[in-house]
């Protein structure tokens, strides 16, 4: 056996913490969004966090934010002449019912 320090494996443990805490928010989101492909990459491939980052910020579905609502893109336009909190509850019902 080879007789490498310790030392030199320094490195190892902030790499673990690191893909393992993207892995687990990724197959997370990708498990309540029931997207069953994402899923199964993120099991079975290890990118150390690229693919996974990648799906959470450019491939993930953004749901609408309930508990803030002037985050989401309803407040930044007015596209009908009902107020805005009836066009949002009509538009969270729309995609709730699509899902």
């Amino acid at each position: 056996m080879l007789d490498i320090p310790f030392a030199s494996y320094w490195w190892f443990f902030p790499v673990l913490v690191w893909v393992y805490a993207w892995k687990g928010l990724a197959l997370w989101h990708s498990a309540r969004h029931k997207d069953m492909w994402w899923f199964v990459a993120f099991l079975f491939l290890n990118t150390l966090g690229v693919l996974e980052i990648l799906y959470l910020y450019v491939f993930a579905e953004k749901k609408p934010d309930l508990k803030f609502p002037w985050k989401n893109r309803v407040f930044a336009h007015k596209t009908s002449d009902q107020p805005v909190s009836e066009q949002f509850k009509e538009e969270v019902k729309d995609d709730v019912s699509a899902a």
